[in-house]
């Protein structure tokens, strides 16, 4: 029964519509039958070889309204542990291993024989988010993930009730010491749902909340999810506040979503396309330059195809597009870049063989690499543009080897590391950059200390010393006699050597 008013608005239509049995799901019918062909080997007393289910797929597709609908039918009590909780080992045995474990025995069978056990679901979502990592709140709690997945492992080994463990990437969980769960859990793959599924969910709630529609606004609010049926049904709630009609013209108070895929799905699309004309629709859906996709195509190609024929083919494609992408980079051609884009979208027709690569798609590495080097390259940067000025030359000149030279001279000789800090001016960190590591924190200082005294030198007035070299003879001066006359001294002439000339005695006489 349906709440009238602003009493039905106040509620999530999300949570008040949420599907309570398995019928109630949209669009995935064929799931649904496997998750209960499942649930039924658990109707006896004895445990079945598959204990666990993973329910994978992206968020809003439906795997924990799934779990969630298949207890309600079974009758099955749920322990569920989420990402709000802490999921490593000491939590995971405490919180969810405790419940598997035992074997509960209904009071109405009490313990005679054949007494029917009384199942709890053991539900973890987001068990792909185990990082290993460690933290701990300010009491000291251990909130980290360590230990979570070998205690998730150690979960279905010992289980005596059914466990389902929800993800959105399957490798995050089967990765490393999740190795295992590959092969003793059974595991189901949830799609995004088509329009119709989700226009079909749309009718039926606007049916039950007493509002008139037109198909247009159900069949944009339908596109507008990308699939996701959480999102849909709150856009709906959205629109229908406040009226009894909606029409397409009510679209406009949900505003503008990017419907754009991420790199990881495209990945998918294209390499799992099969023809050149959905390869190319797939990469008009992602919001990357043509330059990046290159990275993550020549990164993934090797993920994505196991044979070697295939994975040959699927190169000579990457080539031919980079080929492109450096005439465009050469001759500034933009309109290249299309036919780079179209090279790039045939390596979707490159594989023949079934790949047999089961691993996740990975970040370019040089993507990383640029990302944890960047501090380091703009320090390097700074130093060589300082040691360029200083020596007169160009930065590239001075990173292609004098920088090494410099290097070695200042892991050598502190007093010139002092003299290099003090005049051309190098900060701490980019003498520990040159040093490499070879000098300590306390000889790093001492090096600054040294550049101080240094500048404070050079900034000290200089005292001529008058038996230096440098020494200029004072000008005597003239004596002065009474009155303020000047006392004009007369000069003797020396005498005239042998066989020379008269001597000049003033700068006029000649």
């Amino acid at each position: 029964m349906s709440l009238d008013g602003a009493e039905s608005f106040s509620l999530s239509w999300i949570e008040k519509y949420r599907p309570r049995t398995l019928d109630d799901l949209a669009g995935h019918n064929t799931l649904t039958d496997k998750m209960r062909t499942w649930s039924k080997h658990w109707s006896g007393n004895s445990t079945p070889k598959m204990k666990a289910l993973i329910l994978e797929g992206e968020p809003g597709v439906g795997k924990t309204t799934a779990a969630l609908a298949l207890a309600n039918e079974r009758g099955w009590e749920v322990i569920e542990l989420n990402a709000s909780d802490a999921r490593n080992l000491e939590s995971i045995r405490k919180m969810a291993t405790r419940g598997a474990m035992s074997r509960d025995i209904t009071d109405t069978d009490g313990f005679s024989e054949g007494a029917k056990i009384k199942r709890k679901l053991i539900l973890l979502d987001e068990a792909d988010n185990l990082y290993e990592r460690g933290a701990k709140t300010d009491d000291g709690s251990d909130l980290s993930d360590k230990g979570g997945k070998k205690a998730i492992v150690e979960l279905v080994r010992l289980t005596q009730q059914p466990v389902i463990l929800i993800v959105n990437n399957l490798y995050g969980l089967i990765s490393g010491s999740g190795a295992s769960l590959s092969f003793t859990c059974e595991k189901l793959k949830f799609r995004r749902l088509g329009p119709a599924s989700i226009m079909k969910r749309l009718r039926h709630i606007c049916t039950m909340e007493n509002i008139h529609f037109d198909d247009e606004i159900l069949h944009a609010i339908a596109e507008r999810s990308g699939g996701d049926m959480r999102s849909a049904v709150g856009d709906l709630q959205m629109v229908c506040v406040g009226k009894v009609r909606i029409t397409l013209k009510d679209m406009s108070v949900l505003g503008f979503r990017d419907n754009k895929e991420n790199i990881f799905n495209t990945l998918d699309r294209v390499f799992r396309a099969g023809t050149l004309k959905n390869a190319k629709s797939a990469l008009m859906d992602v919001d990357e330059n043509i330059d990046t996709l290159m990275l993550w195509f020549t990164e993934n190609i090797t993920t994505a195809m196991s044979h070697p024929e295939d994975i040959d083919r699927g190169m000579q494609y990457l080539s031919k597009a980079d080929v492109f992408l450096g005439r465009v980079r050469r001759r500034q051609n933009y309109k290249l870049w299309k036919y780079a884009k179209d090279e790039l979208a045939a390596v979707s027709i490159s594989r023949k063989h079934p790949n047999r690569n089961r691993s996740r798609y990975q970040f370019p590495s040089y993507l990383k690499s640029m990302s944890r080097t960047k501090d380091t390259r703009a320090s390097l940067k700074e130093i060589s543009h300082l040691l360029g000025r200083h020596t007169h030359t160009s930065i590239r000149t001075i990173k292609n080897d004098p920088i090494h030279r410099f290097s070695i001279l200042v892991q050598r000789e502190p007093e010139f590391a002092g003299h290099l800090v003090a005049e051309v001016g190098l900060k701490k960190e980019h003498i520990k950059m040159l040093s490499k590591g070879a000098i300590s924190e306390k000889e790093i200082r001492a090096i600054i200390k040294m550049a101080e005294e240094y500048r404070s030198q050079q900034a000290a007035p200089v005292i001529k010393d008058a038996t230096g070299l440098m020494a200029f003879d004072k000008e005597e001066e003239e004596p002065v006699g009474t009155e303020g006359e000047t006392i004009v001294e007369e000069t003797v002439p020396p005498e005239e050597e042998e066989g020379s000339g008269p001597k000049q005695t003033s700068l006029f006489q000649f």
